[in-house]
């Protein structure tokens, strides 16, 4: 059987057989939302070039020094408001004079106190997401903004810093986080020389409000849900500074490594067993 030949050297029947390929896939991408099409991947240069519109967050952050020296609670509501069952846990710590939590033992604070330590904080902004770097227990957190939901409760597996989904209004990123472990300290009462831990249940959340306020300051507005453990939600603020040319450099800090909080508890609680010795 004869074909008959084009002038590019292809059967005119190849050619018509192309072009209706051509066609039908032209209308698969038409089909396709033309958001999906742009972020079908988030390594197209579209997707890093759209960074360019986010606030400019580079560098090493600090909480403010006064805000860490005055002691551990933060700007706002001085203390969650407890409901009776939590209200006596904290009155039975302090009774027992309980002055150091499971961080001692190197165990990381969580979401939210991780954000309320005296160590350097870096914010990372990829297609998608936002990376926490936190100095303090080498601890990493991932802020999906590529408008995911939450996994379902009862699969999400509690983690120190939970489940975290963002996104962005004007240069403000909220953040709705989920699937705490119940044994993460919330917050602690008391100021740095004595800290008595204040706990939160298994269905607390936290939302986070993070904005530079100026070139060299960041606040996080922070507002923690908590239906067993709160009698209403508590909201409170810490504020942060961009680190300047003295320190720009990432340290490692391996809690094991001259651990002096849980150094401390053992030697109080030999003396205190001594103490007791007839």
């Amino acid at each position: 059987m004869s074909l008959a030949m084009q002038d590019g050297g292809y059967p005119s029947g190849a050619l018509r057989a192309i072009g209706m390929l051509v066609v039908c896939m032209m209308g698969l991408v038409a089909s396709v939302p033309a958001g999906a099409q742009e972020t079908s991947s988030v390594n197209a240069p579209s997707a890093w070039l759209s960074l360019n519109a986010l606030p400019n967050w580079s560098g090493f952050w600090f909480q403010r020094n006064e805000q860490i020296m005055s002691g551990r609670v933060p700007v706002g509501d001085e203390n969650p408001s407890l409901s009776p069952e939590y209200a006596a846990r904290l009155e039975r710590a302090r009774a027992n004079a309980v002055r150091i939590g499971d961080s001692a033992n190197c165990l990381p604070n969580g979401v939210p106190y991780i954000m309320k330590q005296p160590s350097q904080y870096e914010f990372v902004l990829v297609p998608g997401g936002v990376i926490i770097f936190i100095e303090a227990y080498m601890q990493v957190r991932y802020i999906y903004t590529d408008g995911r939901g939450h996994p379902s409760l009862d699969t999400l597996v509690p983690t120190y810093n939970g489940h975290s989904i963002g996104r962005w209004e004007g240069d403000t990123l909220i953040v709705d986080t989920v699937g705490l472990k119940e044994t993460t300290p919330l917050t602690s009462a008391g100021n740095i020389f004595q800290i008595i831990i204040i706990e939160h249940s298994d269905v607390m959340r936290v939302e986070e409000r993070i904005r530079r306020t100026n070139e060299n300051q960041m606040e996080i507005e922070t507002t923690v849900y908590d239906a067993k453990a709160f009698t209403k939600p508590w909201t409170h603020t810490n504020k942060y500074i961009r680190n300047d040319a003295r320190r720009q450099e990432w340290n490692e800090i391996i809690c094991e490594e001259n651990n002096y909080d849980r150094h401390l508890a053992e030697k109080e609680e030999a003396q205190g067993a001594a103490g007791a010795t007839p």
